[in-house]
């Protein structure tokens, strides 16, 4: 999860291990041996009575499609974050067979709606539709156009309501006893950054992808949707903003360690693939108020740029510090070859650029925003 929506490379296929890998539940205890997987025999000699677990496993598998396992493997109730296996299966089959996402959006709202006051399934659920919503395609991002049709507003909608009568009405219940003040504000703010996220992209689904990709603008380049219009920044700056914000309260407290360490990878994921976007879009920006002729409003830029430039440099910094600060600790040590560190130079060298020469010549943002670019080892995803 840490760094693989940086490419715009979609995740390697299950094809070959789908029949292999058809997911029987083991109903283990508490997250114990419960991870999916395919029975083998292991002694043909012995003969063993089918258990009442082995009978329900059956039963689950004659139940489930492959995306119904999928997601009841991914949201089981344990400690440990989804499993990233299945995950990422839910995505592929997203970009490989985009005319059943609406069934995904049924199937996962149905699975939620019945554990809708579990704390642990319920930040799973958040996790797992964040990783989706980042990896997928832009046809992840439905929207309501029937009242029957399911989508990713609806569900932040359910449990918005849900969770946030739970945090301001302090409502305990006596089945989810890991339930506290402190995991119930998490569930909150981040439902409402993952809603934040899905109005972005509904409003720029032209010009970006879930992982910051601008692929639909260099598929199709026009003044619409250019990435270099300083609403569209500024935007970006301010989702970055609720980002960090909500970063800096998820490992607050040890409640559920190994859910939380798993929720602010994905988090910091998401970071480093909008920070390394807008660096190319300032820096860019920067060079095209230099030139005669190019995509930018002159006018409008010389008022907002040093606004803009001021916000980067401070979420640049903020991000710098959490990204060193999350390489020690407990619980993300394993990631710290992974976490990607922000040179410090880089502000200072996009501060140092020169604007508004007057070069007479072209400099648009299609012939410049190019993915194989680097940028103090930054890359557009």
């Amino acid at each position: 999860t840490t760094t693989t929506s940086r490419e715009s490379v979609r995740p390697k296929s299950p094809k070959g291990k789908a029949k292999e890998e058809q997911v029987i539940l083991n109903f283990g205890e508490f997250g114990k041996g419960n991870r999916p997987s395919v029975f083998k025999r292991q002694n043909s000699d012995i003969r063993v009575r089918p258990s009442f677990k082995d009978k329900w496993q059956k039963y689950i598998k004659s139940l489930t499609t492959k995306t119904e396992a999928w997601i009841l493997a991914a949201l089981e109730e344990s400690e440990e974050g989804p499993d990233q296996k299945f995950v990422r299966y839910l995505i592929i089959k997203a970009w490989e067979k985009p005319q059943k996402i609406k069934k995904f959006y049924s199937l996962f709202h149905k699975k939620y709606s019945k554990s809708q006051e579990n704390t642990t399934i319920t930040l799973k659920t958040l996790i797992v539709l964040h990783d989706y919503l980042k990896k997928g395609p832009n046809d992840v991002y439905l929207q309501q156009i029937t009242p029957t049709l399911l989508c990713p507003k609806d569900l932040l909608t359910s449990l918005n309501q849900t969770w946030k009568n739970n945090f301001e009405n302090n409502v305990t219940s006596t089945r989810d006893k890991i339930r506290d003040a402190y995991t119930t504000n998490i569930i909150v703010e981040y439902g409402a950054v993952i809603n934040k996220k899905v109005e972005l992209i509904h409003r720029y689904s032209k010009t970006i992808e879930g992982n910051y990709s601008i692929k639909p603008f260099l598929t199709t380049p026009n003044n619409e949707n250019n990435p270099l219009k300083i609403n569209f920044i500024q935007d970006l700056l301010n989702y970055l903003q609720s980002l960090i914000d909500f970063h800096k309260i998820i490992l607050l407290q040890q409640n559920l360690w190994n859910i939380q360490c798993n929720l602010a990878l994905s988090v910091l994921d998401e970071e480093f693939c909008l920070i390394s976007l807008l660096t190319h879009l300032l820096v860019t920006f920067k060079k095209s108020t230099n030139y005669s002729a190019s995509d930018i409003d002159k006018e409008s830029s010389k008022e907002n740029l040093p606004v803009v430039e001021q916000k980067y440099s401070f979420c640049y910094e903020e991000l710098r510090k959490l990204f060193e600060g999350a390489k020690r600790v407990e619980g993300l040590q394993l990631y710290h070859d992974i976490i990607p560190s922000l040179p410090k130079q880089t502000v200072q060298g996009i501060q140092a650029m020169p604007t508004f020469h007057d070069i007479t010549g072209n400099y648009y943002a299609k012939d410049h925003l190019k993915t194989n670019k680097s940028i103090s080892g930054l890359k557009i995803p």
